[in-house]
């Protein structure tokens, strides 16, 4: 991309290593909080390829309408989910029990991520301020960051070098995490937190027909739990045959479309044939197994995602409606997998220079912290390096409140995750760890608009004392069970009377009560006890299947996003 002229010298307030998500949400947010800030992004590639789709929760959409995608847009590039569902099952059983669901709460999304990242990085080109530079590497052993001004040294893949200045520099690499590796922060220790590391295996498949599970083909991600781990289903609208010229065209259009109502925008099918794009209903199927519970050490991706679909006679039932996409996208095998993944840095910020997103930490994805909380480190990266520029000090101590807050969710997501796993053991103590954060999530995330603000930094009150003191000792009181090799049906009684009494005391509190939680919930009522709803009194946002594309949307809308067919004031989620 051409760079603006408005820099003067290679000289700018801040450089970016990174053009994900995550890098460029932080150069949104420094302009935004210091206007006139002038910010390189700087990505080694020419244009974004595969990443591992992700799931979206609310915090995450509000940042990406904050940083520029409207929602009209999102809704034509990626599917919508309307809430996340679990089962259980075990190696015993053919089938899947204690269905949990939290849906209807607001519109999000399924996101491809080199979709995702054409579009923002269309976004921030625009941006006053920002200069975009894709095709260069950052050589960190050429440059030098330990002045005051940083000398950034960069190369493209022919050798052209370029070298830019700057007193801040943010790390936004995800898991090439450059600056924690040439540090030496960067560390892969579990037993810190008395916990443990997760694999995973993946593939994405075609599918071809509907399990016998009520509701299984409406919109959310789908996670089927078994002791030492768990698996997602999630449906993606790929445009992976859709070449990077046309896909950026597309999305240009939609973003010089003038605001405005859903259906003053193109459809999604419109868009295609002017276009010439094609996209396709996929589903990325995926295990996440505790390492010390991984049977399948040694064998390859291929081997490892059969053997637990072998397993679990449940999941080889739904899996009996899905047929492998043998090159799912150009250049990658069928099957992939990704092990340790827990992660982090032992320090994130210091003179000049802050680390954000999946650079600085990672647990898993289970329930989608990634991009979720991703967005929190850079907006609060951002606005302290605002701050800092603004008083002329970028020394740590600047980031004493970023590094503070990094630290403390990460710990506190470990601790959380921990919990959900020990958990998946026994179907009693699974329901009710995941109904914990089921309910306690939702009390919060209904409270929410859908301007991004501070209150985001904590998607789902992750640091609220209450919640953190319930999933210590529920999670302590299992990890005994499993050191002392307790039966996980005694241990699941005690989880039990630590969850439940939290749980109805929190749907009891007055201003809970007003949010009509039992209305999110097709099995539980307002007093947290388990019922089978015929019907369910539906919210203000719900979603509708289109009678002619088969595919879902807000039922608020007056047409389908996707084929502009008319929907009906009487439709309601079924």
């Amino acid at each position: 991309m051409k760079r603006s002229d408005m820099f003067d010298a290679n000289t700018y307030d801040a450089i970016v290593m990174g053009g994900g998500p995550h890098g460029i949400t932080y150069a949104h947010w420094l302009t935004e909080h210091r206007p006139g800030s002038r910010v390189a992004v700087v990505e080694r590639n020419s244009t974004p390829g595969f990443k591992i789709g992700e799931s979206t929760l609310s915090s995450a959409t509000r940042s990406l309408i904050a940083t520029g995608l409207p929602m009209p847009v999102l809704r034509r590039l990626f599917g919508n989910k309307a809430g996340i569902r679990f089962w259980w099952t075990g190696s015993e059983t053919d089938q899947l029990h204690r269905h949990l669901d939290v849906v209807d709460i607001e519109e999000t999304f399924q996101v491809e991520r080199r979709v995702l990242e054409i579009a923002l990085q269309e976004v921030i080109s625009r941006r006053p301020g920002v200069e975009l530079i894709t095709g260069m590497k950052v050589d960190l052993q050429k440059s030098d960051i330990e002045e005051s001004v940083k000398k950034i040294v960069c190369r493209t893949a022919e050798g052209e070098e370029r070298i830019m200045q700057a007193p801040m520099i943010c790390d936004a690499s995800g898991p090439a995490a450059i600056l924690a590796r040439s540090r030496k922060l960067l560390r892969s220790e579990p037993e810190r937190n008395n916990t443990f590391t997760t694999n995973s295996y993946y593939a994405y498949f075609r599918q071809t027909g509907t399990p016998d599970l009520r509701f299984w083909n409406e919109p959310a991600t789908r996670h089927i739990c078994f002791p030492g781990g768990w698996t997602w289903f999630i449906t993606l609208t790929s445009w992976e045959k859709t070449s990077d010229e046309n896909l950026r065209q597309m999305i240009r259009f939609l973003l010089d479309h003038p605001a405005g109502a859903d259906e003053t925008y193109p459809s999604r099918e419109q868009l295609c044939e002017q276009f010439n794009c094609v996209n396709e209903q996929i589903t990325s199927i995926g295990f996440v197994v505790r390492d010390d519970k991984d049977e399948t050490k040694g064998m390859n991706a291929e081997e490892s995602f059969t053997r637990y679909v072998e397993k679990h006679p449940g999941l080889a039932k739904v899996m009996e409606n899905y047929e492998l996409i043998e090159d799912p996208y150009t250049g990658r095998p069928s099957y992939g997998s990704f092990h340790n993944l827990v992660r982090d840095s032992k320090q994130v910020a210091g003179d000049g220079w802050a680390i954000v997103g999946d650079a600085g930490i990672f647990v898993n994805p289970i329930f989608s912290p990634g991009m979720n909380l991703g967005s929190g480190t850079s907006y609060l990266a951002a606005k302290a390096t605002a701050e800092g520029l603004s008083k002329g000090d970028l020394s740590r101590a600047t980031f004493r409140e970023y590094e503070e807050y990094v630290h403390q969710i990460y710990d506190a997501l470990v601790n959380e995750t921990d919990l959900y796993y020990r958990s998946f053991e026994h179907p009693d103590s699974f329901e009710w760890g995941v109904m914990l954060k089921l309910v306690f999530g939702a009390a919060d995330i209904v409270q929410r608009n859908m301007v991004y603000s501070e209150e985001d930094l904590y998607a789902h009150d992750l640091l609220n004392p209450e919640f953190r003191s319930i999933v210590d000792r529920a999670r302590s009181r299992m990890r005994r069970g499993e050191e002392g090799g307790e039966l996980p049906e005694e241990v699941a009684v005690e989880v039990k009377e630590i969850i439940y009494p939290f749980i109805r005391q929190t749907l009891a509190k007055p201003e809970v009560r007003r949010l009509r939680l039992a209305s999110l919930f097709n099995q539980y009522n307002g007093r947290g006890e388990r019922v089978e709803k015929k019907y369910r009194r539906p919210r203000a946002f719900g979603v509708r299947k289109c009678q002619r594309c088969s595919l879902w949307s807000d039922r608020s809308l007056q047409q389908c996003p996707v084929c502009h067919t008319p929907s009906s004031s009487k439709e309601r989620v079924k």
